[in-house]
Parts: structure tokens; C-alpha cells; sequence
């Protein structure tokens, strides 16, 4: 029985996830599958739980990446789902253990997620760049060329795109636009929506004394259409044509106030 609760007279050790959750499983079938856990498991030095006896493995990874572990050792089946949100998890249990189907598989997965950014949510393209820093970890400690190689290049590819974002937000800003920019955000390609809403809610880049004067005597030099058309060229399509549409209504609601009086 694939996780059996803690009454399993059958089952005979604990794997103690990260936050203390138990998952219970066999002894003999772990040990079976991998040799490196079958000299853990061998280990005389672990503590047993006075009530039932159980060996009792902690491991730092999180209980999903422990349950999608033992799902492919019990059935060979890998859960796509959670190898993907746990994925650094699941690499260092594959590499750990010496399980390089798994560890293939886990690398197919990011490389994917890596190599697809045009077509991915913006939840998926977050998390991406939320965890870009541990899969090139990850890569470089279990010698995945490929896989550093993506990662580092949209690890670079979006650490330029930010500083233009930046740049929006701070001719937006001076527009009295970001607050538009953010409500029409959602009109954008899913990458330019990440973008927008990560410059919006990280603190503003503090640049140096000369940065800070070169900017403004560009801003000062720059006319407030000049300013507009930068803004709409960096916010895509969409976003232009939201603003556009805005101000043909408020184009409107101003003639027809000359025409009321």
C-alpha cells in the first residue's frame, strides 16, 4: 500500500519530511531499490519510536517531493505535477539515492518549463524565476550542462528585461499611467504580466548620485510624448492600445462638455 497510515502493522520505517510530516513505507522495498538506501536503512545508529519500533529516516526535503519519491519507487510512475513545484527537492532525493532515471526526468521537466516561457502561465513563468538560482545550482552540482546553460540564460534574459521594466515603471510613474499600466496588465502576454507585476511589488532600485542626474536631464530633455511612446513600446501592444482607447474616451467626455456649454 502506497503510504499507509501509521497503523500499518507492515509498514516499519518513517521518513520524517521537512515541518516534521511522517510518511510511512517498508523497509524492504526502499532498500531494494536503492543501495544507498538500503545502507541507511542497515545504519544501527537510528533512533527507533518507542511505541511501534519504526526506523526513522529525516530527510530536509518537502513531504510532496518525499511522496513523489516513494510514488517512483513503489510504482515507477513519476508525478509530473509535483516533480515540477518540488522540483530541486525531487532532484537532490534522485541524486542522493542514486536514481538516475528519475534525476533524467526531473531535468526533462525544467528544461521544458526553461525552453517554453513564451507559452507558460504567469504562475508558472514566477516560479521559474523565483527558483532560476537552485536549478543552476542544482545543474552545476549533478553536472547538467544543458540544463545550466537555460537556466543561466533566462536567469540573464530576464535580468535585462528588468531593467527595462524599471525604466517603465519610472516614466509611468512620472506619467501619472502605472496605476492604468497595472489595471490593463492582464491585456499583456503572460511573461509581460510577470514582469510588470514584479517590478510593481519589488522596492524601488536605489541607482547612484550620477545615475540619478543622468536621468533626470534625459527626462527633463525628453517631451511628455517622447515619454509615452517609450512607455507604450515597452509595455507591448496591448497596453498601447488600452491607453489609446482611454484617451479617445476622455477625448470624448471633453467634447462633449464644449458642446453642453
Amino acid at each position: 500500500m502506497l503510504f499507509p497510515p501509521s497503523s500499518d502493522p507492515f509498514s516499519d520505517v518513517v521518513l520524517v519530511a521537512a515541518r516534521g510530516e511522517s510518511i510511512h513505507a517498508h523497509r524492504c522495498v526502499l532498500a531494494a531499490a536503492s543501495a544507498t538506501m538500503s545502507t541507511l536503512l542497515s545504519n544501527p545508529s537510528f533512533a527507533e519510536n518507542q511505541d511501534s519500533s519504526k526506523s526513522v529516516v529525516n530527510l530536509p526535503q518537502s513531504a510532496a517531493a518525499v511522496k513523489a519519491f516513494l510514488r517512483y519507487i513503489y510504482t515507477g510512475v513519476i508525478d509530473d505535477k509535483i516533480c515540477y513545484n518540488h522540483l530541486l527537492d525531487v532532484f537532490d532525493l534522485a541524486m542522493q539515492h542514486e536514481f538516475p532515471e528519475l534525476l533524467t526526468a526531473c531535468e526533462k521537466h525544467a528544461l521544458k518549463a526553461l525552453q517554453n516561457m513564451a507559452s507558460a502561465s504567469v504562475e508558472e513563468i514566477q516560479w521559474i524565476v523565483a527558483n532560476c538560482a537552485g536549478v543552476i545550482e542544482a545543474a552545476q552540482k549533478h553536472g547538467l550542462a544543458e540544463l545550466e546553460a537555460a537556466a543561466l540564460f533566462v536567469q540573464m534574459e530576464r535580468e535585462e528585461k528588468l531593467v527595462q521594466f524599471r525604466k517603465l515603471k519610472r516614466m509611468m510613474r512620472s506619467l501619472g499611467r502605472w496605476d492604468f499600466l497595472l489595471h490593463t496588465a492582464h491585456r499583456n502576454p503572460p511573461e509581460v504580466q510577470a514582469l510588470i507585476w514584479a517590478v510593481h511589488y519589488e522596492k524601488d532600485v536605489v541607482s547612484t548620485d550620477e545615475e540619478d542626474g543622468k536621468e533626470e536631464e534625459e527626462e527633463k530633455g525628453s517631451s511628455g510624448a517622447d515619454l509615452e511612446a517609450a512607455a507604450a513600446a515597452a509595455a507591448g501592444p496591448e497596453a498601447e492600445a488600452a491607453a489609446a482607447e482611454q484617451e479617445e474616451r476622455e477625448g470624448q467626455g471633453q467634447e462633449g462638455a464644449l458642446l453642453e456649454g
